[in-house]
């Protein structure tokens, strides 16, 4: 048997603060760290929240705009906080860079036409960004990241920004750290790329540069783990969809892996997937994409040798329109408990994350563990029984 499974909530990002899934509130804390042994959660860190209406042009005014980001809101404060209840608590964050993307970044607009891509509701903000490489815009924002949620670094008042002479003088570096003094265990650089990224053509190649970027960065500033490619576990080759709009889960996984053959990492990288058909179809282990997965990483010989740990970062149940149906509540719970034990009895897979705590009203993905917030009343919706499920499922 592999070692126990670590449990891990998949929160909304931070826009503004307050929002039903804030790790802090609603009893969101007391739920995960005390009654059901959660020991890492993981935030979503869309780049267009914070600079969509900023080009910067070098990493220190992107720097400087993203400590005051977005329009002087200072968003990075409030997740600042939210890190820092997590580490005060022993549970572990990982931050994913998730699109929507700065259409800037890409050339794209919202009304995107491309042939290719007009049946499969992808927008502008979808387009993976032109410069990818260790020094444009969207380096930038990841090494922000890196170096605010850097552990060990000193609590700095402003967040990472080029050194002035008087702090040179002062004997700390003013590039790294926050004023709360959080850090963060890990950075995914993706969300789904294989199904909500465009264009798809060689999306494994970008995927690729997003990974030995992302790993150069990391080692240049914070050290953080890095969690790539975030696969969706679909689609499947027989399944219908526009041509060009997806790309077989396999598919991208073997391509992938073959455009990192000889990589190197100096800081820890691990793959991350996410699991959702395997939950949905009740496989066992040894059926399941996830070992298939694991498979491949062994066959590839992914980074040369050494551990093969996958990181399910995201999972559950979709319920949809059913939500509201005791049949589906009660199979969202049974199928999340049966695939949690059946990946903990898989040796490299090292996390369980579930999708998410709280719905909220007019969110069509229902797969919480509550049902929708009342922000009127300001507080959550009763529990489902996948709530009640989640307590009881072991964690590590």
């Amino acid at each position: 048997m592999a070692d126990p499974l670590a449990k891990a909530l998949s929160l909304p990002p931070p826009r503004g603060g307050g929002h039903e899934n804030d790790y802090r509130l609603w009893g969101n804390r007391e739920f995960l760290r005390d009654e059901s042994r959660t020991t890492w959660i993981k935030i979503g860190l869309p780049w267009n929240d914070f600079q969509e209406l900023s080009q910067p042009t070098s990493r220190a005014a992107s720097w400087a705009d993203l400590n005051t980001a977005p329009r002087d809101l200072r968003w990075f404060r409030e997740l600042d906080g939210e890190v820092k209840a997590a580490n005060e608590d022993g549970v572990r964050v990982i931050l994913t860079l998730a699109d929507p993307y700065p259409p800037w970044s890409s050339g794209a607009t919202a009304a995107d036409t491309d042939l290719s891509y007009s049946n499969s509701r992808k927008t502008g903000y979808q387009k993976v960004p032109n410069d990818l490489s260790p020094n444009g815009p969207w380096a930038w924002f990841v090494s922000h990241v890196s170096a605010r949620y850097k552990r060990g670094a000193a609590p700095n008042p402003e967040g990472p920004h080029e050194p002035r002479a008087t702090e040179k003088a002062s004997g700390y570096d003013p590039r790294l750290g926050n004023p709360s003094g959080a850090w963060i265990e890990a950075i995914e650089i993706c969300n789904e790329p294989n199904t909500i990224l465009w264009p798809q053509a060689d999306i494994h190649l970008r995927v690729a540069e997003m990974v030995r970027t992302a790993e150069a960065l990391s080692f240049q500033w914070g050290g953080q783990r890095i969690l790539a490619p975030a696969t969706l576990d679909s689609p499947d080759p027989t399944d219908s969809f526009p041509a060009g709009s997806r790309t077989d889960w396999r598919v991208f996984t073997e391509r992938l892996l073959d455009a990192l053959a000889g990589f190197a990492p100096r800081v820890p990288v691990h793959w991350s997937m996410h699991n959702y058909r395997d939950v949905a179809r009740e496989v066992t282990r040894e059926s399941s994409r996830v070992r298939e997965v694991i498979d491949l990483l062994y066959a590839k010989n992914w980074k040369g040798g050494g551990d093969r740990d996958v990181y399910l970062t995201e999972a559950g149940v979709n319920m949809g329109a059913k939500s509201a149906e005791s049949a589906a509540r009660d199979e969202q719970a049974e199928k999340i408990y049966r695939n949690f034990y059946e990946m903990r009895e898989q040796a490299d897979v090292v996390l369980w994350t579930q999708h998410a705590i709280n719905d909220a009203t007019g969110v069509t993905f229902r797969s919480a563990l509550r049902d929708d917030f009342d922000f009127a009343g300001g507080r959550p919706g009763p529990p489902r029984p996948s709530w009640h499920a989640w307590r009881t499922l072991p964690g590590a």
